[in-house]
This record gives structure tokens, sequence and C-alpha cells, in this order.
């Protein structure tokens, strides 16, 4: 008797695993994508009205947009190396954590965005998920803004203390209704 026909139950709860993993990886997916192409869109905007006043800031930001570009193609083949069984060679997971949070906005604010971050407390002692949570929220309320409110202030303000993080994301931009991946 195979496990699928005999027992409903395993069937249901293994589709349902295997539903939760795809809707992860999706995820994965659109924070890694969303985020490295519209910093990288940033840049090619900013190169595309600077190359006739300023060629050397134009062609610094054509470098940036390649390096993240780059950077995005890495990860997406980590995250497709998550679909493998087995361990795959050269390939490491894509996690970043709440350590990282500096860089990445300073990769936003290398595109012409006015980003201001503000962490109070130790960041550094959050457990690996929840820093992994608050790098992803933050990209993605980033992605968002720059997209949604081009040119508005936004202000990033993490707060850490006993194992916790407090994210708050505040733009200067009006509020819209988006269509984003869930």
């Amino acid at each position: 008797m195979t496990p699928d026909r005999g027992f409903p139950a395993q069937a249901d709860l293994a589709e349902r695993s295997r539903a939760e993993e795809r809707g992860r990886i999706a995820r994965e997916l659109h924070d890694v994508i969303a985020h490295s192409l519209t910093v990288s869109l940033l840049h090619i905007t900013s190169a595309r009205l600077a190359v006739e006043h300023d060629p050397a800031d134009a062609s610094r930001a054509l470098a940036e947009a390649e390096r993240l570009g780059r950077q995005s193609l890495t990860e997406m083949r980590a995250t497709m190396g998550l679909l493998r069984s087995g361990p795959v060679d050269g390939i490491a997971a894509p996690v970043p954590g709440a350590g990282q949070l500096a860089e990445l906005v300073q990769h936003v604010r290398g595109a012409g965005a006015d980003v201001s971050l503000v962490i109070e407390g130790d960041i550094e002692a959050v457990p690996a998920t929840t820093g992994s949570t608050v790098y992803r929220i933050v990209q993605e309320a980033l992605t968002n803004a720059t997209k949604h409110a081009p040119g508005c202030p936004v202000a990033v303000r993490v707060v850490a203390g006993g194992g916790r993080a407090e994210v708050d994301v505040d733009s200067a931009g009006p509020p819209t209704h988006g269509s984003g991946t869930q």
C-alpha cells in the first residue's frame, strides 16, 4: 500500500508542505529580484540623465547597476539551488540578516534615493530568522518607496532588544495602492 493511497491525511500534509515551500521560494525570488532590479533601474536612470552633463557620474552609475545585476544573478542562482535536492557545489542559500541593513541602505542611497537609517539596540543579538525577516521587510519597503514615491525621503528605524526587533519605515510619499506579491 502506498502512503498516498492508504493515508489521505499524509498525502494532504505532503501537498500542503510542497505548496508552502513553493510560496516561500516565490517570496524569496520576489524579494531578491524586485529589489535588485528596482535599485539597478534607479542607477540606469541616473546614468541616462547624467550621460551628457557628467559622463564620469554616468559611468559610475552604470558600473553600480552592472554590479547589482551580477549580485542579483548570484542570488537567483542560490535561490534556484534551494529547489534542487541535495547539496549544490558553490551555492550558498541567500540569507541576509539585520547586520547587513546599513549596506542595504547604502546601496539604495547610491542609486540616488534619500534614505536615513537609525538602529537602536544590539541588532546583532536578534535571532538569525528575526534578522533575516527584518532585512527582507526593510528591503521590500525601500523597493516600494523608490518605485511608488521616487524622490521622496524615506526614514528607516529599527529598535532591537530582548531577542526582538521593531521596524518602522516612513516615506514622505503619498499613500497608494499596490499589487505586489504576498
